[in-house]
């Protein structure tokens, strides 16, 4: 980047050629560093994207749903599906059961270990 003194002694003196060519040797490094500053602005960006990705993974992991016990899931899901108190069919269908079941292992288990869904 131009030291200082030279852009003050230039703006000091009336333009004569040599210092209109410095001038914009001055300009074209100014635009040259913004050019590489924004691409680093840009790669910075995508690291910061790159590691909220990761924080809202690690986050998923230690929710508290991951951490229900299976017969209150059972029951949390026989409530979402609108399962009636004999067992009736209300407003469910299998294939709502089943995409419950697809989630994670747990709450396969869980839906699997419901009688009342199936």
């Amino acid at each position: 980047m131009a030291d200082t003194l030279s852009t003050a002694l230039l703006l000091a003196h009336s333009a004569t050629p040599g210092a209109k060519e410095r001038v914009q040797e001055l300009i074209a490094e100014s635009r040259a560093n913004i050019a590489r500053i924004e691409s680093q602005i840009k790669d910075l960006e995508r690291l910061r994207a790159r590691e909220y990705s990761i924080i809202t993974a690690l986050k998923l992991i230690i929710a508290p749903v991951r951490t229900l016990p299976s017969e209150l899931l059972g029951s949390i899901f026989t409530l979402a599906l609108d399962v009636g108190s004999d067992g009736d069919w209300v407003a469910a269908s299998i294939k709502d059961v089943l995409v419950l079941s697809q989630v994670c292992t747990h709450w396969r288990q869980a839906a699997l270990a419901t009688p009342q869904l199936w």
